[in-house]
């Protein structure tokens, strides 16, 4: 998955701000002196963690922001945009052909044998409705059979929608498999 710069910039920021928040805090805290007479007053402790818990806070604040930024282009990257399936399916045949550039990703399989664990998965196979897909599996006699799998949230959920059922089923074995 490809960095995003914005998050590694912050991150540096926020890195930067904190080890210059600490320099400063030395830097400052023993530059004190006694102004009556005139003589170094060596480390003042207060001014030192003044300087360095004031760079620690905003730098944190930088980092936090580039870890929200890393998590939210992590979390698109993993989604993706999914079109809004329309309300009622088309009548003409075009509803049973795939649609053009989707497939299902690595992490999407990832979620379906985490979701199925305890199963025997023969095939993953993209349907002709985005954001499901055909999950080919077998029990322990060898018999066959599918599951109709929603891999457009977080996590991959079997479908209970019977009309989605019903149109991916129909797909499939118009396809002759």
């Amino acid at each position: 998955m490809k960095e995003n710069l914005i998050a590694k910039i912050l991150f540096i920021i926020g890195t930067a701000i904190m080890v210059i928040g600490f320099i400063t805090g030395l830097a400052v805290g023993n530059m004190s002196y006694d102004y009556d007479f005139g003589i170094g007053g060596g480390m003042v402790w207060s001014i030192f963690f003044t300087y360095f818990f004031a760079g620690i806070i905003s730098g944190m604040l930088f980092i936090g922001l580039s870890e929200i930024i890393r998590l939210l282009h992590s979390m698109n990257n993993e989604i993706g945009y999914k079109t809004p399936m329309p309300e009622k399916a088309p009548a003409d045949s075009s509803q049973n052909q795939p649609p053009d550039k989707w497939g299902v990703s690595q992490t999407d399989k990832e979620k379906i044998y985490d979701l199925y664990q305890n199963e025997r998965i023969l095939e993953i196979i993209p349907s002709n409705i985005e954001g499901y897909c055909l999950v080919k599996m077998a029990d322990d006699s060898g018999k066959q059979f599918v599951r109709i799998v929603d891999i457009g949230g977080f996590g991959a959920t079997e479908t209970n929608e019977t009309a989605i059922k019903q149109r991916v089923i129909a797909w499939y074995n118009e396809k002759g498999n």
